[in-house]
C-alpha cells in the first residue's frame, strides 16, 4: 500500500495484529511501504529511494535502491539508484552479484539467472548462476526458463521478428534445430518431457530432441506461419 504523507515510524504486526517490531528511521522518514515477499518489505525514504527490511524489523540495505524488487527463491534483483545497472542480493542483504548488468531475471526453482549486457546497440542475454558464473555466451535476444535445466531462446540474427524460439538442453546445447512459435514451448512435465502446445494441439519433446507425435503436422503449421514473416523480411532487405 502507499503512505500518503511522511511518517516517523512503522510497526510490524503478526497474524494476531500484535506489534512485533518498530521501525524508526530518523534520518530517512517513511513515505511508502510495500511487501517484497518472503517475509521482507521495503520502505521509501525522504530521498525517494528504498531500503529493505525483514519481518523482525532488521534493516537489510541502506536507502539506496531505485525500486523495490520482490524476492523469489531467497534472492531479489538489486538496483541501487546511483549504480550502473542490476545485481542480485539474498534475504540477509548480502550482495551476491554487484550491479553491473543491464538486466537480471531470476529463474524460479533453480540456481540459474539470466543476465544482459549491451553489445553494440542492443542488449544480449546469457545464462549465469547465482555465483555470477557465466554459462553461455551473450548471444540471445530472449531467454525463458522451462524447468529441469531447459531454456527457450531467441537469437536476433536469425529471428528478426522475435516470434520463434529454439530449445537449449541442461548442457546449454541446442537440442533441436526446430524453431517453435513464441510460448508454444511449455514448462517441463513430471516425466521431464517438454511440451509444445500450438493451435490447440499438444506435442512432447524428449531429452534427445525427438518430437512426439512426429507426423510432420507441427512443422507444416510452423512453416506456414513463418512464410509471411520471411516474405516481409526479404522485402525489407531488398529495399
Amino acid at each position: 500500500y502507499s503512505v500518503a504523507s511522511n511518517f516517523d515510524k512503522a510497526v510490524v504486526l503478526n497474524e494476531k495484529k500484535e506489534i512485533t517490531a518498530t521501525i524508526n528511521p530518523k534520518k530517512s522518514g517513511i513515505w511508502d511501504i510495500t511487501s517484497t515477499n518472503e517475509n521482507t518489505f521495503a520502505i521509501k525514504g525522504n530521498n525517494h529511494q528504498w531500503a529493505y527490511f525483514n519481518k523482525e524489523g532488521v534493516q537489510l540495505t541502506d536507502f539506496i535502491c531505485e525500486s523495490p524488487n520482490k524476492f523469489l527463491d531467497g534472492v531479489a534483483v538489486y538496483a541501487p539508484a546511483k549504480g550502473a545497472g542490476f545485481g542480485l542480493m539474498d534475504r540477509t542483504g548480502k550482495i551476491l552479484i554487484p550491479p553491473t548488468y543491464q538486466n537480471i531475471a531470476i529463474c524460479e526453482g533453480s540456481n540459474y539467472i539470466t543476465v544482459g549486457k549491451k553489445t553494440d546497440s542492443t542488449i544480449q542475454l546469457a545464462i549465469s548462476n547465482r555465483n555470477n558464473q557465466i554459462l553461455t555466451p551473450f548471444q540471445f535476444s530472449s531467454l525463458r526458463y522451462l524447468g529441469n535445466g531447459y531454456f527457450a531462446y531467441s537469437k536476433k540474427f536469425y529471428n528478426p521478428f522475435r516470434k520463434f524460439e529454439g530449445l537449449l538442453s541442461p548442457n546449454f546445447k541446442e537440442i533441436t534445430d526446430e524453431l517453435f512459435p513464441n510460448h508454444a514451448l511449455q514448462k517441463t512435465e513430471k516425466d521431464k518431457l517438454l511440451t509444445v502446445v500450438y493451435k490447440n494441439k499438444k506435442y512432447t519433446i524428449n531429452s534427445e530432441g525427438k518430437l512426439n507425435p512426429d507426423n510432420g503436422e507441427l512443422e507444416f503449421d510452423i512453416a506456414n506461419q513463418m512464410l509471411p514473416n520471411t516474405k516481409i523480411l526479404l522485402i525489407k532487405l531488398d529495399s
